[in-house]
């Protein structure tokens, strides 16, 4: 962000807030916003995008397509679980993935969909209910994704 905004951010006294001061320049504009992003039951990235998070049990994916025309998403993640389930993946109300993983297992998996313009949820819906994380996280957790990475074709 400092390379784009060509300034220094003011940091708070315990380093861990950076602001910026802006203003309208009237010459360019910046989405800052990721075109593939967890919008609902997912606990967040640990180390920036596509790293590794717990969700809370059934999660939802977004990809915002600016494009007018269908455009071809490729999808690669490592999911994975401490206990027995499915994770179903759904898109257009349409079930594209089943994924069946064993307790402390975790598979690779690679989607390719054609998807339209404007906004496209994925649903991820297990069958099985999430569990405390134990010790002193009391977040309820289900399955974990990892290792995150997209593509955007024709």
């Amino acid at each position: 962000l400092s390379k784009i905004l060509n300034i220094d951010p003011l940091v708070s006294k315990d380093g861990t807030k950076s602001f910026f001061k802006t203003r309208p320049t009237g010459k360019e504009t910046y989405d800052f916003s990721h075109p593939l992003e967890f919008t609902a039951g997912f606990y967040g990235w640990k180390d920036g995008f596509g790293s590794w998070g717990w969700t809370g049990g059934n999660c939802r994916l977004q990809f915002n397509n600016d494009s007018d025309n269908e455009k071809l998403l490729n999808i690669s993640f490592k999911i994975g679980t401490s206990e027995k389930r499915n994770v179903s993946i759904f898109y257009e109300n349409q079930k594209i993935k089943s994924i069946n993983l064993d307790a402390d297992q975790s598979k690779t998996i690679n989607l390719s969909v054609k998807v339209k313009s404007g906004k496209n949820i994925f649903i991820f819906r297990t069958d099985t209910k999430a569990h405390l994380a134990g010790k002193d996280d009391r977040r309820r957790i289900a399955f974990s994704f990892s290792d995150m990475v997209f593509e955007v074709g024709r």
